[in-house]
């Protein structure tokens, strides 16, 4: 049975109308099946991320008119942007973050199943949209402070346009695809990577099938980065002139690259001598000095590339994922009207080993699986209804359908950020013991500052108990609110005798694991 692209099929992108009467109810059923679950999640959200916290605070200068602050932040200003604008209709940072994860995931479904309908069918491109709708992680983000949602938004769109402008031969589409990867760029700067995917794989194709000329595969990438260029050029020379080094494209990168050579234990005496803090590392800078712990940690994060892949997708679709893979490697991944999406899943795994392998990063490459899961679910189906009777095959296929369901539903549904809730608790527990007026507080976490509506003063492990104090007073801090574990370790001081350094204990706050949280307050 061939399952790709049924010519019956072949999807037409034109207006609107069109595409409502061709999606049928079963693509509004997984777009309102995804609402629901989003739903259902935003009123069992307990704690914003720390990220999000982050982004708040950029988008507060970009609100107020401060853009050279805005600008500053460690993160590209696409988002931060975006959140000032919805903040003005809301009137609240938090849920105007929220409005823009919900948007842009109610958004991804109508690209998705353009996208997959044209290169599988109808029906795998509404199972697509049923899979994604239930995918954990696609559901979690979109009722975070975060870029996700909207740069899995983005970066489909981007994706869409470069297909069918491939299969057209209309640079308009690459020109359209660029600027969509472009405003990509400044909500995540791994967006960057188009401007390498798109040529390479125009070429690959024109030298595996010979489709287009050279002049056309030229004039088409030319095209994407003209209109790449213009979202992310300005910023992208602004990052140059600020770090002093061309060719910067993100603030982001040496701190991620810190991480990961951390968690790979290469972070040896020599490299922090030369890059003694996480901001302080530059990539193009590490790279020239240190080419052989670079190259390591790069081959070292090959095969975990992959296992993380398949965690971001969850354990539950990994057997329809392998089955739609199996199903279709009797043909040349080349040959394949799909190849595009083949070449985006193995350029951005191995993308991600140059700077930092994590489930975050490998999220956006679940929208793009969706199709080859539910060609393995359709495989799958048609194995069993081959192989057994009507009634035998029924039994089976709803036996499957329910353990996947019970393996997946628990994790989608799960309540979002329940064990930082007392973050949030303390927070505002400050706030109403503080009353009025301009709050600073010392912190472990600048979650809880958030919710305090303070100004946060971050607890830095070299700091002995007497430090803090003094950093206290220094900067009229009302309370210092720190983790127990934190403080067990680095200011055993506090736990013992909290008087003897001018400081009063107030309140325990117990998080869902257990994890206390001490708030303290000057005597």
């Amino acid at each position: 049975m061939n399952l790709s692209t049924p010519e019956q099929d072949v999807c037409e992108i034109g207006p609107a109308g069109r595409f409502l009467r061709d999606a049928g109810g079963a693509f509004w059923a997984a777009f309102f099946l995804a609402l629901a679950i989003s739903g259902f999640l935003l009123f069992n959200y307990y704690c914003i991320s720390a990220d999000g916290t982050r982004y708040i605070a950029a988008a507060e200068n970009f609100y107020a008119g401060n853009f050279t602050a805005g600008l500053a932040s460690f993160y590209p200003p696409g988002y931060p942007a975006l959140l000032a604008f919805a903040y003005y209709f809301v009137g609240d940072w938090e849920r105007a973050g929220q409005l823009i994860s919900l948007i842009a995931r109610a958004l991804l479904f109508f690209p998705l199943y353009a996208l997959l309908r044209d290169l599988y069918g109808k029906t795998p491109a509404a199972l697509g949209c049923f899979l994604a709708a239930l995918s954990p992680f696609l559901a979690l983000y979109s009722v975070h402070v975060r870029t996700e949602s909207l740069f899995f938004l983005l970066a489909l769109l981007a994706l869409s346009a470069f297909h069918f402008g491939m299969e057209r031969r209309r640079a308009g589409h690459f020109f359209v695809g660029g600027l969509l990867a472009g405003f990509a760029y400044l909500v995540r700067p791994e967006a960057l990577g188009f401007v390498i995917l798109i040529p390479a794989a125009l070429l690959f194709l024109w030298r595996m099938q010979r489709r287009w000329n050279g002049v056309w595969i030229a004039k088409a990438s030319l095209v994407m980065l003209a209109g790449f260029l213009i979202f992310a050029a300005p910023y992208a020379v602004y990052l140059s002139r600020e770090s002093g080094q061309w060719l910067t494209f993100s603030r982001k990168a040496g701190s991620t690259l810190w991480d990961s050579l951390r968690d790979a234990e290469l972070l040896d005496a020599e490299v922090t001598r030369n890059f003694p803090t996480r901001r302080s590392m530059s990539l193009p800078e590490f790279v020239r000095r240190e080419p052989w712990v670079y190259t390591k940690k790069v081959l070292g994060d090959l095969a975990p590339s992959v296992g993380i892949y398949f965690e971001a997708l969850h354990y539950s679709y990994l057997p329809f994922l392998l089955l739609g893979w199996w199903k279709i490697s009797r043909e040349g991944f080349w040959r394949r009207k799909d190849f595009l999406l083949f070449a985006y899943l193995i350029f951005f795994m191995v993308a991600f080993t140059a700077v930092y392998v994590n489930r975050r990063y490998s999220l956006q490459l679940v929208p793009i699986s969706m199709g080859w899961t539910a060609l393995g679910v359709l495989a799958c189906r048609d194995w069993v209804k081959s192989r057994f009777n009507e009634k035998t095959a029924k039994a089976l296929l709803a036996a499957l359908v329910l353990a996947f369901l019970g393996s997946t539903l628990p994790k989608t549904l799960e309540p979002v950020g329940k064990d930082k809730a007392h973050f949030k608790d303390a927070g505002h527990y400050a706030r109403a013991r503080y009353g009025p007026g301009d709050l600073h507080v010392m912190v472990s976490d600048e979650r809880i500052a958030y919710y305090a509506a303070a100004r946060a003063i971050h607890l830095r492990d070299e700091w002995s108990e007497s430090d803090i104090v003094a950093q206290m007073q220094r900067q009229n801090a009302g309370f210092l609110i720190a983790e127990r574990k934190f403080l067990a370790s680095r200011c055993p001081g506090f736990l013992s005798s909290p008087e003897g350094y001018g400081l009063r204990f107030e309140k325990e706050f117990v998080g869902r694991q257990k994890d206390r949280l001490l708030v303290f307050a000057p005597l």
